[in-house]
């Protein structure tokens, strides 16, 4: 069977996002791809999301913080561009998903948007709330564990 011609083959674009959570949130590739299909259906439901055809190219994450590629139809951008920042959970994290750029081909998205390299993560401990608790310092951000949950802050917050 012989491929397409070009003219008639499907155009993608690739959608670069960042994934930020808590350092302890543990998913992968298949939790996030489920979390791309269930969040499309929601919003455009099951024609939308057809026609979108989000799929995850790459994904990277760890300690809370990471990337992916996502791609996409080129005219779907506008219901592939909201399915994927209203994501909010995955695997019962909380999660935020900031879209860093478009482009047409995997190789340019990598050159654009991930040439930059990854913030260290580095553990150690804080006083908050009068006791000491163990902190996770990202760049300018710090993730202070408390007995339930994690609290944001920043340098000057614990200063």
């Amino acid at each position: 069977m012989k491929p397409l011609p070009k003219h008639l083959r499907p155009r993608y674009r690739y959608i670069v996002v960042s994934i930020e959570s808590w350092p302890t949130a543990k998913f992968d590739k298949r939790s996030f791809q489920h979390a791309l299909w269930t969040s499309t259906s929601r919003l455009f439901g099951d024609a939308g999301a057809n026609a979108a055809d989000l799929s995850l190219i790459q994904f990277k994450f760890s300690n809370g913080s990471g990337w992916g590629i996502i791609r996409t139809r080129r005219d779907a951008l506008s219901i592939a561009r909201p399915s994927i920042t209203c994501i909010s959970k995955i695997n019962e994290s909380p999660v935020g998903i900031l879209i860093r750029g478009v482009s047409g081909t995997i190789k340019s998205c990598q050159e654009k948007y991930l040439s930059e390299s990854s913030e260290p993560v580095l553990s150690g401990e804080l006083l908050f709330d009068t006791k000491i608790s163990p902190s996770f310092t990202r760049g300018h951000c710090i993730d202070i564990q408390t007995d339930t949950d994690f609290i944001g802050a920043t340098h000057l917050d614990v200063t």
